[in-house]
C-alpha cells in the first residue's frame, strides 16, 4: 500500500511539478455503496475552497463530474465521498482540482478498480 501511495504521489509530482497535492482513494472497492477519498494538502490551509472531481472510466466515459465547497481550518486532509455503485468498469479515474476564488491552487489524480458485482464471478461460457 505504501508503494502504491509513493507511486501517486510520484506522479501527481511529475505531471504538475509546483503542486504536490495526493488523491487518496482505495486500490479496489465494492460496487455496493459509497467509498471514503481523502484529498490530501501538502501543507495546512484554511479558507473556503471549491473542490472540482471528474471521475471517468476506462472507456473514456465521464461517470460523474462535480464541484463542492469545502471550509477548511488548519487542515491538510479535505474527506469527500463517491458513490460506487456507479461503476460501469473495473479501471476508474479521479482528477481533482482544488480552486480558490476560480483559480487552481492544487490536483490530484487517483485510480482505483471496481470489483465485479456480489454474485457475479465469472462469465458463462457455452459451446455447440
Amino acid at each position: 500500500m505504501h508503494r502504491r501511495l509513493a507511486f501517486l504521489r510520484l506522479r501527481t509530482a511529475l505531471a504538475s511539478p509546483t503542486l504536490a497535492d495526493t488523491l487518496i482513494a482505495p486500490v479496489a472497492v465494492e460496487r455496493t455503496g459509497p467509498v471514503a477519498l481523502t484529498y490530501r494538502l501538502d501543507h495546512k490551509a484554511t479558507g473556503n475552497f471549491t473542490l472540482a472531481l471528474d471521475w471517468t472510466d476506462s472507456l473514456g466515459r465521464l461517470v460523474e463530474q462535480r464541484a463542492m465547497r469545502v471550509a477548511v481550518t488548519n487542515a491538510t486532509d479535505i474527506p469527500l465521498t463517491l458513490d460506487a455503485s456507479r461503476a460501469a468498469a473495473m479501471r476508474n479515474t479521479l482528477h481533482a482540482r482544488l480552486m480558490q476564488n476560480g483559480a487552481a491552487i492544487g490536483q490530484a489524480d487517483a485510480v482505483f478498480f471496481a470489483k465485479p458485482a456480489p454474485g457475479w464471478d465469472d462469465y458463462h461460457i457455452m459451446m455447440w
